[in-house]
């Protein structure tokens, strides 16, 4: 197993960790919650809070109990940082998210900090889900988590997808020239991660 080390900053530790800042989960929105890595391995708090369904978002980020709930069906490989590429995932996370609800589920969406990748995810939903502009979902979502800050290349692209009318069409130009752009950075990007092998106690 392996995890990514980064000059940039610390992604994800492939390790269990026990402490959280919070033992609350982040309410955003009817069966929606937002939060951290910790407490995505809080399993007494997922049950306290009934949730069914579970959405990591982020790069080497681990189904904690598989057995448990139902996780996101692939990795979410995107860094927080201002030129990566979350926009792409955005119909697929926002599917899973209202298959959720609709069974009558509740989903717990994470990051590590759960301030900036997470929060855009939970932003995003919102803003397709109430037809709501990006300014109008960010105030809900920090109204729930005062310690969201999303970065400003997630705050573009959540303006973008404002600008695409909440739906992301593949042909038009914005969507095209957002791809072009960001497939070079995502290049340039991951030349500069170095992966070292976790230690054999959390293998």
């Amino acid at each position: 197993m392996l995890h990514a080390s980064l000059d940039v900053q610390p992604v994800v530790s492939c390790k269990i960790m026990t402490t959280s800042s919070d033992v609350k989960l982040s309410n955003v929105a009817p069966g929606v919650y937002l939060g951290d890595i910790y407490q995505a391995q809080n399993l007494d708090l997922l049950n306290a809070f009934n949730i069914t369904h579970v959405l990591p978002v982020g790069s080497k980020l681990y189904p904690y109990f598989p057995s448990i709930f139902t996780y996101f069906p692939r990795q979410i490989d995107v860094l927080d940082k201002d030129d990566e590429d979350l926009l792409s995932y955005f119909d697929e996370c926002f599917e899973f998210v209202e298959s959720c609800l609709k069974s009558g589920g509740n989903v717990f969406i994470h990051c590590v900090a759960g301030v900036s990748r997470s929060a855009a995810i939970a932003v995003g939903f919102l803003m397709k889900q109430r037809q709501i502009r990006y300014l109008e979902a960010l105030k809900i979502v920090q109204t729930a988590r005062s310690s969201v800050s999303i970065n400003s290349g997630f705050t573009k692209q959540l303006l973008l997808y404002q600008k695409l009318r909440y739906s992301i069409d593949q042909n038009s130009q914005e969507y095209l020239r957002f791809k072009t752009q960001h497939e070079s950075a995502y290049t340039s990007n991951r030349q500069n991660i170095i992966y070292l092998p976790c230690p054999e106690s959390v293998k």
